[in-house]
């Protein structure tokens, strides 16, 4: 990333997010997207999301975000490359971009990404499974190395807890990705796919 990249607010990274996302998917993209669950439900926000945006009772994007999965198969796959080398993960790119498909088929935005600079674990916790649950994609991004270390070790705990049969969240649509990679794959994309 350039000087003034690394040195940018965690709110003017989610606009440059914002740009680049908004040229690639054509679709829209709402920092600080607040889900609307319904009267007495939590609603939580996403830092980062892309829609189209499945909100009301019965509407859901499940083919739009199939079609999106296909035509944008070339930029998630270099996400989940990048995901699966920074977890040291044996799993293959083919499987994880099944798990991108089929993990959250109902889910309420194609690309949720959730950003953490600095957080308890259990807010970070918070963040991850919000990613999970609401995006087709779910992206988690440490903002410091700290906190992209500790995406990575939630994401060990997540699969450890399956490993053993334990209850646990699944996060096979999750993907873990520094700052500077996110946006270092994204704008590659962006100036190879024009």
């Amino acid at each position: 990333m350039p000087p003034n990249k690394r040195t940018m607010s965690v709110t003017n990274y989610q606009q440059h997010l914002k740009g680049i996302l908004e040229n690639i998917f054509d679709q829209e993209v709402v920092p600080e997207w607040r889900t609307k669950m319904g009267p007495g439900l939590y609603s939580p926000r996403v830092d980062v999301a892309v829609g189209p945006f499945g909100m009301e009772a019965g509407h859901q994007c499940i083919p739009v975000y199939d079609e999106l999965c296909d035509n944008q198969r070339f930029l998630l796959e270099k996400l989940i490359t990048q995901h699966l080398n920074n977890l040291e993960s044996e799993t293959s790119v083919q499987q994880k971009l099944n798990d991108l498909r089929w993990t959250n088929i109902n889910a309420r935005c194609f690309m949720a990404i959730e950003i953490e600079n600095r957080s308890s674990r259990k807010h970070l916790m918070g963040g991850g499974v919000n990613a999970i649950a609401l995006g087709r994609v779910g992206i988690a991004v440490g903002y410091t190395n700290e906190m992209h270390r500790a995406f990575m070790n939630l994401c060990r705990y997540f699969e450890f807890l399956r490993e053993v049969g334990k209850p646990t969240i699944n996060n096979r649509n999750l993907l873990i990705i520094s700052r500077e990679q996110l946006v270092e794959i994204l704008e590659n994309h962006l100036v190879e796919s024009h």
